[in-house]
């Protein structure tokens, strides 16, 4: 599925687990949640 957005680009931002809709992952450094 979609991919959940974690952060538009920041320090490190992981991405979403990939699934039915997208979970949000993890944000990083100065990263805001999709």
């Amino acid at each position: 599925g979609m991919i959940g957005e974690v952060g538009m680009k920041g320090e490190q931002g992981i991405q979403g687990v990939q699934g039915e809709i997208g979970f949000v992952g993890i944000p990083g450094v100065a990263g805001s949640k999709g």
